[in-house]
């Protein structure tokens, strides 16, 4: 987590992120304070740590939101990994690389 608790989040903001393999960087989608990290069963049978905010019902949009620029190929996989997207080319092969 990128988190504690009694930390206040926006929408947006990023509150988790890992180095794994195929993985996403997780964003706030409510506005509030943060009430716990805690733990639970995932569906492969261990345990990941999960964020539980108590939402403000403010949405207020965290302040480094903005739109990407683009100009590269580059610039797309940075802003499509930093937005939460799984871009790897093991997993989404470019046009060159298809079987």
């Amino acid at each position: 987590p990128l988190v504690k608790k009694g930390d206040y989040v926006k929408v947006g903001q990023p509150i988790g992120d890992t180095d794994a393999f195929v993985s996403a960087p997780i964003h706030s989608s409510v506005s509030g304070t943060v009430t716990g990290i805690e733990r639970i069963r995932s569906v492969m049978g261990g345990e990941d740590p999960i964020i539980v905010i108590e939402t403000d019902k403010k949405q207020e949009i965290w302040e480094e939101v903005k739109p990407p620029e683009i100009n590269s190929r580059e610039d797309f996989i940075k802003a499509v990994s930093a937005a939460g997207g799984i871009f790897s080319p093991r997993i989404n092969p470019g046009p060159g690389n298809c079987p």
